[in-house]
């Protein structure tokens, strides 16, 4: 289990161009870390997600001993790290950890053995050639490039080269693996097939893994739990469907997806289940909580999908249900985004790819009352 304890960074703003090259952007105004303390568990695919600047490549840094924090404690499996109380600062070398860069640091002279190999043959920890020859092996076969093993690191792909630095982090069976932005040099496609092998490998190998991105998708398709971070601090975390349904504050409601906010205040006569915006009273599943008045309701665009009303059709709109015109649409193969004006609002929905709706249909849009979910209007950070 990885343990961190009221970590604290600040940075010297005269630093500032120097870090940007090492991808860590600072604000000169807060620490990079104000005080963060978070716990990793044994075999978890941990995720830190945050818009840049917010203090994850500096927590993870600091995990690895490339940083170091001002004070606070980490500790790996019961062992100090990190103490700045006990004067604890272990060397890089001696944290038993993997770690993967965003430029992968593929050692262009040698071949792919002697990538792969090459952790176990320098530092405290040197193995014997026939115990090294035989991690290197299987360590290639589980990323699916032991054909070649012989080959120069600079003849593969990109894709291949990012699997290459996979297996070199990942041969001695580290007590933990680090992930920074590894997958965001591919492109789209097998960044997205990547994810999946990459999950796949992890939880084989039963590895304790921490992994910074800034993609949503990537961090809610491949993460057991996902850390948000603003600003130095932590905004919430959870599983990625507890975070995606529920959000806690109003900048995690505006940072995971793309909702639609809209303000509204609680109707304490209905049991705190009805809130009232601008487009009509609608009903939750569940009470608000008490002590919210002023709130954000959150409608998820894919919870929502129009349906064309039939022509002639009058009345007023039942109850969860909203009345209003199409007034734009994209394609986007796997579905149809539309912009349907309600009042003076703009809602986004989307619906299947074979959807009949078309710019300028009127259309009825079911709200669930289970897709809705309402944060403290007052509620967020600076």
């Amino acid at each position: 289990m990885l343990k961190i304890n009221d970590v604290v960074k600040k940075y010297d703003p005269a630093s500032s161009g120097r870090l940007r090259r090492r991808g860590i952007d600072i604000d000169k105004h807060r620490p990079a870390l104000g005080g963060v303390s978070l716990r990793v568990e044994e075999g978890q695919f941990h995720t830190l997600l945050g818009p840049s600047g917010c203090g994850k490549t500096t927590l993870l840094r600091s995990v690895a001993g490339l940083e170091h924090p001002d004070s606070g404690e980490i500790e790996l499996g019961g062992d100090t790290l990190f103490s700045a109380e006990r004067s604890v600062d272990l060397s890089p070398d001696r944290r038993k950890l993997g770690m993967v860069f965003q430029s992968y640091a593929i050692w262009p002279h040698m071949s792919v053995r002697q990538n792969v190999a090459f952790p176990m043959r320098v530092g405290r920890d040197k193995r014997p050639k026939a115990e090294v020859d035989k991690l290197v092996v299987a360590a290639l076969e589980s990323v699916g490039l032991s054909e070649a093993i012989d080959r120069s690191a600079t003849k593969l792909s990109g894709g291949q080269q990012q699997r290459l630095a996979f297996a070199r982090a990942m041969v001695g069976r580290p007590r933990l693996l680090l992930l920074d932005e590894p997958l965001s040099n591919l492109d789209a496609q097998l960044r997205a097939s990547m994810r999946l092998e990459l999950k796949r490998l992890q939880s084989e190998l039963g590895l304790t893994t921490l992994y910074v991105t800034h993609d949503q998708a990537e961090a809610l398709a491949i993460s057991d739990v996902i850390t948000i971070m603003s600003g130095g601090r932590i905004m919430q975390q959870g599983t990625p469907r507890d975070i995606y349904d529920n959000p806690e504050n109003l900048f995690v409601a505006r940072f995971i997806g793309s909702p639609n906010l809209l303000s509204a205040k609680i109707d304490d006569g209905s049991g705190r289940r009805t809130v009232l915006t601008d487009i009509g009273p609608l009903v939750l599943d569940e009470a608000v909580p008490a002590g919210l008045t002023d709130v954000v309701l959150v409608l998820r665009p894919e919870d929502l999908e129009p349906r064309r009303r039939a022509d002639g059709t009058h009345g007023s709109p039942g109850a969860n249900e909203l009345f209003g015109t199409v007034v734009a649409q994209s394609f986007e193969g796997e579905c149809i985004r539309h912009i349907v004006a309600v009042g003076d609002e703009r809602i986004e929905c989307r619906s299947a790819r074979h959807s009949d709706v078309r710019p300028g249909d009127e259309v009825s849009v079911p709200v669930p009352g289970r897709a809705l979910s309402v944060v403290d209007a007052h509620d967020e950070p600076h």
